[in-house]
This record gives structure tokens, sequence and C-alpha cells, in this order.
């Protein structure tokens, strides 16, 4: 099992997420969990290594340049060994049993991805975050729908977990894309690799201010309509309905 984790300038959180992946209740020896710090010009890099002389298993790469998310998780992809591999953000905190939910979901020799919900961790620090967890909530229900419905769901930025295997056959995240997590869903629908969401708990924060939202969702925004227009062939590979959701939740 190898956890990813790319960071940049997290030193505020980054230890609180490692720490979580210390409690994860998990054979050590079965367990890696792979760093990827990005030209920080902070003390995360200090913290990360601090972490990884207590724990051999969590592993540290440093790189001198910052590529975006997608080529630090190809990155990270390179350096791991596990057959399932997982996806956390530095704000994130999973719960203990994250893992061993989430394997068991990988019994089924077809599942190739499994991916869970996310809990808000600052809901009271301001009327913004309140609103980005109603947004939340509001995804979450949403989500659950449209897996009945067997509609598009797009994977979210972490708390993720995918077969090396599938990974592989899809070809990495698109270091280019904006939103390489929505990105990389649309490839697993045309791929018909299945997927299942499934109850693995991960709390995160969500943007507190009007300025960090606002950035936020324009950038989501802008890389959802060009992962659209990449793939606006989608029903050739897909169910006309399922191509068709999927469009209008990129545009």
């Amino acid at each position: 099992m190898s956890v990813l984790v790319p960071v940049k300038n997290e030193e505020k959180v980054i230890g609180r997420l490692l720490e979580s992946l210390v409690r994860l209740e998990y054979p050590r020896e079965n367990l890696e969990v792979i760093v990827v710090e990005d030209e920080s010009i902070d003390r995360t890099l200090e913290i990360c290594r601090g972490y990884s002389q207590r724990y051999p298993w969590i592993k540290v790469f440093h790189r001198d340049s910052s590529l975006g998310k997608g080529d630090a998780l190809n990155y990270a992809f390179h350096q791991s060994k596990g057959e399932i591999v997982a996806t956390f953000d530095a704000d994130d905190i999973p719960e203990p049993l994250a893992v061993t939910k989430a394997l068991r979901y990988f019994n089924n020799p077809e599942t190739g991805a499994v991916h869970g919900y996310h809990r808000v961790l600052n809901l009271r620090e301001s009327v913004v975050s309140r609103l980005a967890a109603y947004e939340n909530f509001v995804y979450r229900l949403s989500n659950d729908g449209k897996y009945a419905l067997r509609l598009f769901v797009t994977f979210s930025g972490s708390n993720t977990f995918f077969r090396r295997s599938a990974l592989e056959r899809v070809g990495l995240w698109d270091a280019k894309s904006l939103v390489e997590d929505a990105e990389l869903s649309v490839r697993f629908a045309r791929a018909h690799i299945a997927t299942r969401l499934a109850p693995v708990e991960c709390w995160q924060e969500m943007p507190a201010k009007v300025g960090s939202l606002f950035r936020q969702r324009i950038r989501w925004s802008g890389g959802n309509m060009l992962t659209g227009i990449k793939h606006w062939d989608a029903w050739r590979s897909m169910s006309l309905v399922k191509a068709l959701d999927m469009q209008v939740l990129m545009m």
C-alpha cells in the first residue's frame, strides 16, 4: 500500500497530515508514504524530513522545481511500490481505518478505484467556510445519487485509492491539467474501469476567505472546461447519457 502526498509550502498543516498517517491502523510492513516536496520556501521540507527520520516508511523526495500537482503525483507514483495507491492532500486528516476500509473494495478484481467522503474541518471558521461545507454536503448527496443511477462521478483530489494496474492502464495523471482528478475520472470512465464510492472519511480544510474560494473556483471552472473540450468525443467510449452528464458537469 502506497500513500502519495504532493506538498508545497504547507508548513502549517503537513505535520498534522503525517501524524494522522502514523495513526493509520494498518501494518507498517505493508505501508509506505511517498512525500514529494516541490520548491517550498517555508519549513515544509524540514518537517517532512523530521517524520522520515522517525518513521523509515515515510519517504521524502525534494524537487527544485514545481510543475504542478499532477506532475508531483506522477513522480511519487514512480517512486512507489504498492499494488494499491492512495492520494492525500497536505490539509487532510484521514480516519485511522481509512486504508483498511478502502482495501475491502479491492477484493473485487474489477474495482480499479475507490474514493471516500470529505468532512469539513474548519466549519466554524467563517461564513465562507460554512457555505463551502454546505456545498460539500450537496456534492456528497449528488454523488450518492449519481452512483445509484450509473452517471458520471469525478474523483476527489484526495482520499482516493487506485489499483496500480488501473492507473498504468490509463496513463497516470495529466501533468498539464488544472483539475487532474476530474480529468483522470473521465479516462477511467472511458476505459470502463469500475470505481466505487465508499464510507471512508477524511477531514479537510475548506477556503475560509472569499478571495481564496473565488480563486479555487476559477481554477476548477477553467480546468473543467478544458477537460470537457479535451474529451468532447467521450460518447464514443461510454454511454451517451453518461457522456452528456460529464459534459454538463465540466461546463
